[in-house]
């Protein structure tokens, strides 16, 4: 079918309803002040890579406005890599989520078939499992110690919120690639064990994405 601005999810048309499945990269953090006072002010800002899938659908009410609503899974941490005049520290987190992000998302009219978008809402997340694991080098003596296990105490539940930007490039009527980049962060302190100074530390992500989208209706 020829191209049409009308075809457009979100477009020209609204009661449209559409399936989008989504993968990329996560690179992953933690924020807040109890982590900024760990890292000071001669460390460099760490990060974990890690990897995101999501299956989504969304339905437009108006003209160029969707609501959307997924279930992704992501991965979250950090890692951190200290040396000093005696020793080489490194550590590092794994967390394993599975969340359901609800976002409105407002598409930009081009007249053709690429349509840039921007977007926000919330994100539910639980959390599902995950390991730490350091290891410390001894500049002096040359030995290594290090220990690894699974994560505890760690919040069942976590929320926060999404911004971002992207671009569908429509394929024909009812189908279409996407690209976009969102930064989730949670305003949920991960940390269970009241017993531990980490009462301000929460996760933050950004996610690098492509997928692919089918809209009907």
């Amino acid at each position: 079918e020829p191209y049409s601005p009308r075809s457009e999810f979100g477009g020209g048309r609204n009661n449209m309803f559409a399936v989008l499945v989504r993968g990329g990269l996560a690179i992953a953090n933690y924020w807040g002040e109890d982590w900024e006072d760990l890292l000071g002010d001669d460390t460099e800002d760490p990060y974990k890579l890690g990897g995101s899938g999501e299956v989504s659908f969304a339905y437009n009410p108006i003209k160029y406005v969707s609501i959307q609503l997924g279930w992704a899974y992501v991965m979250k941490g950090t890692w951190l890599d200290w040396e000093s005049p005696t020793s080489e520290f490194e550590y590092q987190t794994l967390f394993h989520y599975f969340e359901f992000p609800l976002l409105v998302v407002a598409r930009i009219p081009t007249g053709s078939v690429v349509t840039p978008r921007i977007f926000a809402g919330m994100s539910f997340g639980f959390f599902l499992g995950g390991t730490w694991e350091w290891e410390n080098r001894s500049k002096v003596t040359g030995t290594t110690t290090s220990s690894d296990d699974d994560l505890e105490d760690v919040e069942s539940f976590d929320f926060g919120f999404i911004f971002g930007a992207g671009m569908e490039i429509r394929i024909n009527a009812t189908a279409f690639f996407f690209f976009d980049v969102r930064y989730n962060f949670s305003i949920t302190e991960f940390d269970d064990d009241s017993g531990t100074s980490w009462d301000d530390v929460q996760h933050e992500y950004i996610c690098i994405s492509i997928g692919v989208g089918f809209t009907f209706g």
